[in-house]
């Protein structure tokens, strides 16, 4: 978690135990009321119920500074606070949070009291908020609630809160020099493992001589994979015997690790390739193209990655990375309806 993003969450609690406390903007503050002297003294209990020891220490220290302040002063400190996080925030990422998969959201906010998570949910794209929501057990009504409507800066607070938040997060524009692996869409990337297991697959059936042994390889598939493997392995150029055993090893491998179907096996394949792409792409890299994928394809992606070596030399991996970067740029270059149309 990064420093910039804990300092916020701790402000962020301050501030939600303190929102009640704060003076509407169409009341003033009362000459000689204090901010304390209108608050419910339960207010910072509900608020930072939940939080780890460091973090109600690190909250209960800001709260306690922030007592002893007048009520003018209260409202520069927390004015000139946010301003001051705002400039040291990195700008990254603030239109284009959707290519995260919504299970990756859901466990970075897992480890975040109640209000923090109703807050960014609340703030996060439709095509994201209703999914992350659910994956978080977030009712309809705490994530509409107005948490922070007596808070001067409401919406610039909430702001800053999300990208504090992204900032987690990697974004094309961190990389230097984007591949077309980098540039994928979410979408786009599961076409890409699923085009990479067919065609991977294809390559393996070539390497078995007896029609009879490919035909009944081919039956445990659903009729349109079927299809996208022999298409596949009658478009292919001739195929060098190492890098026919080769893809016969992957194809092994995911058959020997496969249990929910055949679709599966081609998606175990496409991953296991992938990794191999990314193996020598860099931490950033890695990390910006498993955000994209659902949590548990992501986390076996790292395994992969780290597995790699076991059964890939280093030029089969240069020419496995030059491959997939290929499809990436085909398909991102001409989008397709659906993830095997591409390969149909």
């Amino acid at each position: 978690m990064s420093t910039a993003y804990q300092t916020i969450r701790i402000e962020t609690l301050v501030a939600l135990a303190l929102s009640r406390r704060w003076p509407r903007r169409d009341e003033g503050a009362v000459s000689g009321e204090t901010v304390e002297s209108r608050s419910d003294e339960n207010d910072s209990t509900v608020v930072l119920n939940g939080l780890s020891a460091p973090d109600r220490e690190s909250a209960e220290a800001v709260l306690h500074y922030f007592a002893a302040l007048s009520v003018d002063d209260q409202g520069r400190w927390l004015a000139s606070r946010l301003d001051r996080i705002r400039a040291g925030l990195n700008e990254t990422g603030q239109h284009i949070d959707e290519e995260i998969h919504s299970s990756q959201i859901v466990d970075a906010l897992r480890r975040e009291p109640r209000c923090i998570q109703s807050l960014l949910v609340s703030l996060l794209p439709a095509s994201q908020k209703d999914s992350v929501a659910e994956g978080l057990g977030l009712s309809r009504g705490e994530i509409d609630s107005q948490i922070l409507i007596d808070l001067p800066e409401s919406s610039r607070f909430g702001e800053v809160v999300r990208r504090a938040f992204f900032a987690q997060f990697v974004f094309t524009n961190q990389l230097l020099k984007p591949a077309p692996l980098d540039l994928l869409s979410r979408i786009e990337l599961a076409r890409l493992i699923r085009l990479l297991g067919v065609r991977e697959t294809a390559i393996a059936c070539r390497g078995i001589a007896a029609v009879e042994t490919v035909t009944a390889f081919l039956k445990r598939f659903s009729a349109e994979d079927a299809h996208a493997i022999v298409f596949h392995l009658r478009s292919l150029s001739p195929v060098e015997p190492e890098r026919m055993v080769f893809a016969e090893t992957i194809a092994r491998k995911a058959i020997n690790e496969e249990s929910s179907g055949a679709s599966t096996l081609l998606d175990r394949a496409g991953l296991a390739l992938l990794a191999i792409a990314l193996g020598a792409g860099g931490p950033l890299r890695r990390r910006h193209t498993a955000q994209k994928l659902p949590l548990a394809a992501a986390r076996e992606l790292n395994e992969l990655i780290k597995d790699g070596r076991t059964y890939c030399d280093r030029k089969m991996a240069s020419r496995i990375a030059a491959e997939t970067q290929s499809l990436a740029d085909i398909l991102h270059r001409s989008p397709v309806d659906g993830p095997g149309a591409l390969a149909a």
